[in-house]
């Protein structure tokens, strides 16, 4: 693959490198001109994606982990969020790259989302026991 010096990128950086085929998969910059005619699904789809974030349609076709390895042969940098995007972008202003970002935020919504199935699970044991007249001591010792 073609290389440049610099090792993180902006969005802007790999839109105006479609032609070159860069695309971006969590967060990392790939060239995958050279991988372009052993695409399985064809090389219509990559041109397709090419010069976009094509992480959500990597992740919706179910590529395993295979597929993650090929392309990290063709890992140019890291997607970093553009110094002039304006106030409306949460990531401006930090030096994380944009994969770090997204896994904390995932992260955090895993922890809320199973915090609150705790807490319906409690509630539904407590409206059950409550309801059938089984008094909470008895069933703890």
């Amino acid at each position: 693959p073609r290389r440049k010096k610099m090792t993180q990128y902006t969005l802007d950086d790999v839109a105006k490198n479609k032609s070159n085929n860069w695309l971006v998969v969590d967060g990392k910059v790939y060239d995958i001109t050279d991988f372009m005619k052993d695409h399985p699904g064809g090389d219509e789809v990559l041109h397709e994606n090419a010069g976009t974030d094509a992480t959500t349609a990597f992740d919706d076709i179910g590529h395993s982990e295979d597929a993650r390895d090929i392309l990290k042969k063709y890992y140019l940098g890291d997607l970093v969020q553009s110094t002039s995007d304006d106030a409306t972008n949460p990531t401006q202003g930090t030096d994380k790259p944009v994969a770090q970002k997204k896994k904390t935020e995932d992260s955090s919504l895993s922890m809320i989302i199973t915090v609150a199935i705790a807490v319906v699970v409690v509630g539904i044991i407590v409206w059950w026991m409550s309801s059938t007249g089984t008094p909470l001591d008895k069933t703890i010792a």
